[in-house]
């Protein structure tokens, strides 16, 4: 797992959003579903041309995925959690 701008983001299929404590099976991950942020993640990454295409998959890249593409796709991200954050 990763700290961006303090979310925490696990690097593991599912790849998603999580609280501090990462779910330890299942019946814990369905409870800390939050389908509203992903969306709303979804969303935010559109608008800034990013496409997120399966939103519970997590960070998912095309093979053909430049370094300019990846680094899109994590500003945007990055941009995401300050202002989740700053809106908290």
């Amino acid at each position: 797992m990763a700290r961006v701008e303090g979310a925490l983001v696990h690097r593991a299929a599912p790849a998603r959003l999580a609280h501090a404590q990462l779910a330890r099976d299942a019946a814990e991950a369905d409870a800390d579903a939050q389908p509203e942020l992903n969306a709303l993640l979804r969303l935010y990454l559109a608008n800034r041309g990013v496409w997120e295409a399966i939103s519970t998959a997590g960070p998912a890249m095309s093979v053909a995925a430049t370094r300019a593409d990846v680094a899109a796709y994590v500003a945007a991200f990055r941009a995401f959690v300050a202002d989740v954050v700053a809106a908290d």
